[in-house]
C-alpha cells in the first residue's frame, strides 16, 4: 500500500513539474526569457539604422473638472476657465482659516481615536 501511495505521490508532482515547465517555457508564456548571445553573434551600432518617427501634434487624454463644495474654502483663483496649465501648476490658494478649522477637527478625532 505504501509503494502504491509513493507511486502517487511520485507521479503527481512530476505531472505538476512538467505542466509548469511547459508553461513557463512554452512559445505562449508571458514570462521573459534570456539567451545568451556569443560574442562574435553580437551587434553593434554600426551594424543598423534606427528611424526617428514623424513629428506629432499631441493632445491631452482628457480634461479633469474640480468642483468645491464651500465658496469659501478657495482664498484666491490662480488660473481662470481655459487657461493652460502643467502637472503641479497652483490653481488656487485656499482660505487659511478655513483650513486650520478643518485640520483642528482632523485633529481632534485622531487625538480622541487615540487616546481610545
Amino acid at each position: 500500500m505504501n509503494r502504491l501511495v509513493a507511486l502517487g505521490i511520485f507521479i503527481a508532482v512530476a505531472a505538476f513539474v512538467a505542466t509548469n515547465a511547459l508553461l513557463m517555457f512554452g512559445e505562449k508564456s508571458i514570462l521573459p526569457k534570456t539567451v545568451y548571445v556569443h560574442e562574435f553573434e553580437q551587434a553593434y551600432t554600426s551594424d543598423f539604422t534606427e528611424q526617428l518617427p514623424k513629428e506629432a501634434i499631441t493632445v491631452p487624454l482628457g480634461t479633469s473638472e474640480l468642483y468645491m463644495r464651500e465658496l469659501e474654502a478657495v482664498d484666491q483663483w490662480l488660473v481662470s476657465a481655459g487657461d493652460e496649465v502643467e502637472a503641479g501648476t497652483e490653481l488656487a490658494s485656499l482660505n487659511e482659516a478655513e483650513t486650520e478649522e478643518q485640520r483642528a477637527i482632523w485633529e481632534s478625532e485622531r487625538d480622541a481615536v487615540m487616546n481610545e
